[in-house]
């Protein structure tokens, strides 16, 4: 649902989580995210869920690059949200909403797993989540919502972007995907979620590592091959 629909219709969210997309080595989120946090800030003084948790750590190829960020992405979100809110509206964030930074995770299913605890879901308690167009483009974080949390009502709450063609087709491969390696795990089972996600974290290691390999065998040229981005950003 898109953030403005959710306000006007005073969507009856519990908790909300806000999905990280990236911090760099100087500790400056990306675009999406200072605007997912901008947003989050929008919908969370508006419909007043008990808890918001700005999660992410940093992207897993930061981490296997040797390039990790000074602050996760939760805190940075978290610390970004204080000063929009400060700057936007002239007030400190509302102090009746907890709000929390989760900083461990590397992937969208990490966002949603490492966040539960934080979370403390209720029964009956709706879960929203904000993230912009492009990644809830084919549901993919609404299918990883409802495989960690079966029990509750989770909903997307986005932001429009522009999309170019590569970006969903990209997407569209990604959600594939997740879809293949979550196939058969139980809904609620979060190890098992987890388990199954570092072995498709293992497996874009591997044909990343076939690529880069056949970059460099391959002839200079313009049909020469280029590094593929396998599963992007998971």
């Amino acid at each position: 649902m898109d953030a403005c629909e959710a306000i006007k219709n005073n969507l009856p969210i519990d908790a909300l989580l806000v999905l990280g997309h990236k911090v760099d080595v100087n500790g400056e989120l990306s675009a999406r995210s200072l605007r997912r946090c901008e947003v989050a800030v929008q919908v969370a003084e508006s419909l007043h869920p008990r808890i918001v948790i700005f999660s992410g750590g940093c992207y897993w190829r930061q981490v296997r690059q040797g390039e990790i960020p000074p602050v996760s992405e939760g805190q940075a979100m978290l610390e970004y949200a204080r000063t929009y809110s400060d700057t936007e509206s002239g007030r400190p964030l509302l102090d009746n909403i907890d709000w929390s930074a989760e900083g461990e995770s590397n992937s969208t299913v990490a966002n949603f797993a490492n966040s539960s605890e934080l979370l403390q879901l209720q029964p009956d308690e709706m879960l929203g989540f904000v993230t912009d167009n492009l990644h809830d483009l084919y549901n993919r974080p609404q299918f990883i919502g409802r495989l960690v949390f079966p029990k509750h009502r989770v909903e997307p709450i986005t932001f429009r972007t522009i999309i170019t063609q590569n970006q969903k087709d990209e997407e569209r491969w990604i959600n594939y995907v997740t879809r293949g390696f979550m196939f058969g795990v139980r809904s609620g089972n979060i190890p098992a979620i987890m388990k199954r996600q570092r072995v498709l974290e293992a497996a874009n290691r591997r044909l990343r590592n076939i690529g880069s390999f056949l970059v460099r065998r391959a002839p200079n040229g313009p049909n020469s091959q280029t590094a593929s981005e396998p599963f992007g950003n998971n």
